[in-house]
């Protein structure tokens, strides 16, 4: 608490604009880096799957294609369960209006609305013979991996068309690809692959780069950092600053959302509400 009181009277006595912005940048990391505090555990089922809406809120997929709605504070507010189960192979929930599932065994995806339910399946035949991973894009057209021609595109469901591709042939091996997930964040689109990296494309399907970060399944975003668990660390990356940090979690876990001052750890049979320390 000392060290932050005397961040706090460094700021008022700083005149000079960009040395402000930096300690007032080093406020905030000292604020993060002073880690979480456990409120609460709600027992729940293994999931396999999971995702955060902008407003904070979980979405966790059980093995029979359930989805399940938990605020920050743990409470239970949906509950999804389709007339047809399947394996859920990627659920986007950024838009809590709009989530978005796909179902790679079936070729198929669907829009839940805010209160998850729907009534219709879409096939992604007319894109490809076999779509290995797909996800929403901000402009609500669907990013697909095409794993029959090995290559990323993107399909518009109005004009029924695709209309961005890019092939993979000249980044990654065919022979070795892993892709785990995918997601569209700030105009730019990210997929892991657990033997390359994170790769990322610019909204045009442009390649820019590889970050060397191997082994992630599911990541998410936080303002402009990218996160993952990994070693009992939540580990941060700072997307156009190319800087990294990791924080301490209380308990074991496999997900994480950060949400402001809040912090939800998934493991295979709990869901931790944690407090960041004061």
């Amino acid at each position: 608490m000392a060290n932050t009181t005397a961040l706090i009277s460094n700021c008022l006595l700083l005149k000079n604009s960009t040395s402000l912005a930096l300690v007032l940048l080093l406020f905030a990391q000292t604020i993060f880096a002073q880690g979480y505090e456990l409120l609460d555990s709600i027992p729940i089922e293994r999931p396999y799957k999971v995702s955060r809406d902008k407003q904070g809120n979980l979405y966790l997929v059980s093995q029979n294609g359930d989805v399940d709605k938990y605020d920050t504070q743990g409470q239970l507010l949906e509950h999804f369960s389709p007339g047809k189960p399947g394996d859920i192979t990627l659920i986007e929930a950024w838009n809590p209006l709009k989530v978005f599932l796909y179902y790679g065994d079936f070729q198929e995806y669907m829009f839940l609305d805010r209160f998850l339910t729907s009534t219709n399946r879409f096939s992604l035949d007319v894109v490809s013979s076999y779509v290995g991973l797909a996800t929403m894009s901000a402009d609500n057209n669907i990013w697909v991996i095409d794993y029959s021609d090995f290559s990323l595109k993107k399909y518009d469901v109005t004009l029924g068309r695709i209309t961005i591709q890019q092939p993979f042939d000249l980044l990654m091996a065919k022979s070795s690809y892993d892709i785990r997930f995918m997601r569209e964040y700030q105009n730019l689109l990210f997929f892991s692959d657990t033997t390359e990296g994170i790769l990322v494309f610019d909204n045009l399907g442009n390649y820019l780069e590889t970050w060397p970060e191997m082994g992630v399944g599911y990541f998410n975003f936080f303002k402009n950092e990218m996160y993952f668990v990994k070693d009992n660390e939540i580990h941060l990356y700072d997307i156009y600053q190319n800087v990294r940090r990791t924080v301490k979690i209380p308990r074991p876990a496999t997900f994480a959302s950060l949400a402001q001052d809040r912090l939800l750890l998934v493991s295979d049979h709990y869901l931790w509400i944690c407090q960041r320390k004061r």
